[in-house]
């Protein structure tokens, strides 16, 4: 090759590719080359994106000492739905050379996970006679703990002596009973108005996503976001733990963890201890602190959607 008026001499010795866990569109490419030749080789190489026609610069770079490694990362390649058969490179946006990968630290995903039947897990499933119909509702549970507080502290004014006069006893009272009607409203609007709803309209195949509470659940589906069923292999239930903050006890402070329920397109690998990258194009439905109310709506979502149910973590 050419740059500046001075030739460039290189050879590729292999490319790895890997499919799978958080390395998932990482390409490692192997040059034989005079290592000062990587400041020119990293401007001017790059990788095409497969079945498109950009491309993407390094993100890293190493290797041995006689010669150059460049790491690419593509997400049309977390993308895909089988190993790509070749790879083209580019020189200065002109093609290079046409390279078959070599599968690196992944696995197919058949051979560490079986699909699941929601049949398995819901062991009678409810015949929906409404079209559309509410599949499952998210509340903001976190709210419940101000109004237990509220009401708590309300409660201790009612029953305990604070030392307060008798003339201010009336209105210790109406205080008290303030705060609890306070906490009890705030209680009252978490369990029966749900900040998300998600509902399936089974003519469409289409599911409708309701952000914030409303009263009326059929009113509010006029302003729902609508996104289609069809296209997706398989219901995924992503379980992620999340370490605490810095500085809190590990002993008291236990990881957090939280069930991800999405629709996702095909994925062909896996990392051999289990773990699949999550695809960015996925549907993201819903989220469950419990591991079995998550189970149950991805079974449910899986039978009226006709998909089976892949449980992978992704970290």
């Amino acid at each position: 090759m050419k740059h500046e008026g001075r030739s460039i001499q290189l050879t590729i010795k292999k490319c790895k590719i890997f499919m799978a866990s958080e390395f998932a569109g990482n390409v490692n490419l192997y040059l034989d080359c005079d290592p000062s030749l990587e400041p020119i080789i990293q401007e001017c190489l790059h990788l095409q994106n497969p079945g498109e026609t950009t491309s993407v610069e390094h993100i890293a770079s190493g290797g041995p000492d006689d010669g150059v490694m460049l790491v690419f990362h593509s997400e049309a390649i977390t993308l895909l739905a089988a190993l790509p058969e070749s790879l083209t490179f580019l020189w200065c946006d002109e093609p290079l050379a046409t390279v078959s990968p070599e599968l690196a630290e992944s696995v197919p995903i058949s051979q560490v996970h079986s699909l699941i039947d929601p049949l398995e897990i819901l062991d009678q499933p409810a015949m929906q006679t409404s079209d559309p119909f509410c599949i499952a509702v998210e509340r903001a549970w976190i709210w419940l703990i101000p109004a237990f507080v509220l009401s708590g502290f309300g409660t201790l004014m009612l029953i305990l002596p604070l030392g307060f006069r008798a003339s201010q006893i009336p209105y210790v009272h109406f205080g008290a009973f303030s705060l609890i009607l306070f906490g009890a409203t705030i209680a009252a609007v978490v369990c029966w108005l749900p900040n998300r709803q998600i509902w399936f309209d089974r003519n469409r195949r289409e599911f409708l996503l309701v952000e914030g509470r409303a009263r009326s659940a059929r009113r509010s589906l006029i302003n729902a976001t609508r996104r289609s069923a069809d296209g997706f292999a398989h219901v995924r239930l992503c379980k992620r733990e999340y370490a605490p903050e810095p500085g809190c006890n590990i002993e008291v402070n236990s990881p957090q963890t939280e069930y991800l329920i999405r629709l996702e397109g095909p994925i062909a690998y896996a990392f051999d201890d289990g773990r699949v990258h999550s695809r960015s194009d996925a549907l993201h439905l819903a989220t469950f602190a419990g591991e079995r109310k998550a189970r149950r709506f991805a079974a449910q979502v899986g039978f009226h959607v006709g998909l089976r149910i892949l449980i992978a973590t992704d970290w």
